[in-house]
């Protein structure tokens, strides 16, 4: 998919997952030069997603920078700019091209909604016995790392992202809100300059355990003016039907 569109001006490759869980997926589009836009309400996950990126973007700024210091021998430079460096490792790295959400997509933004969440990958929107396949709560026998809680969470809606650019990234909002995240701000500000404005979406995948009616409802002006090129989004029949009645 990368080769394909290689020649094409990079900030123009946009791919979005929405309901991301890892950052495996994230990575490897943004390595390959898509900007990337990861969608991830549950807090647990979005801490272990944020860590895994830190610790990539950390070992390809350490790359960069031995690289600049190399070439800089090289050349027998006298008067390097370290600070030049540092711009180059930042217009280098992948984080440039990560984009991230704490928020659950849905039919509209600004909500507060129900989610389950262990931290695993069977977090959902609304409050049903996903293992069971039945409404209500979990069942108290099951283990505790099974049962989960539910929590509040904050929704988006994807056309005011794809559209009109109306929401911002987790890391710029913690930028703009000094007491948020004071330990990740230092990071965020040297590895997360603000995305493009899209224009295009080359690929969004969906993956969201039922409530993928409610993302596709907050898509809708995105699909109909043709701004998706591919959509891949998980199917689960039962799953909408548990969390249909509670939206």
């Amino acid at each position: 998919m990368a080769e394909a569109h290689r020649n094409d001006d990079e900030n123009n490759l946009v791919v979005i997952e929405v309901g991301a869980q890892s950052a495996r997926q994230c990575l490897l589009a943004a390595q390959a030069k898509f900007h990337t836009h990861c969608v991830e309400p549950s807090p647990k996950s979005f801490k272990q997603m944020q860590r895994e990126i830190y610790r990539e973007l950390e070992v390809e700024a350490a790359a960069a920078a031995a690289a600049a210091a190399a070439a800089a021998e090289n050349v027998n430079t006298n008067n390097h700019d370290r600070g030049g460096e540092n711009s180059e490792i930042l217009t280098t790295s992948s984080g440039r091209f990560i984009h991230l959400y704490n928020a659950a997509a849905g039919s509209e933004s600004g909500k507060t909604l129900d989610f389950f969440t262990t931290g695993g990958t069977g977090d959902h929107v609304g409050e049903f016995d996903m293992w069971n396949m039945k409404p209500g709560k979990m069942p108290d026998e099951f283990p505790p790392e099974k049962r989960g809680e539910v929590i509040k969470v904050p929704s988006i809606k994807m056309d005011d992202l794809i559209l009109y650019n109306k929401v911002q990234p987790f890391e710029l909002q913690i930028m703009n809100h000094p007491k948020l995240g004071k330990g990740n701000k230092k990071k965020a500000k040297a590895f997360f300059p603000p995305p493009p404005k899209i224009d295009q979406v080359f690929a969004l995948k969906i993956d969201t355990q039922g409530f993928e009616p409610s993302v596709f409802s907050g898509l809708s002006e995105s699909i109909e003016q043709h701004k998706i090129q591919y959509i891949m989004t998980e199917y689960w029949p039962k799953g909408m039907d548990l969390i249909g009645g509670q939206f």
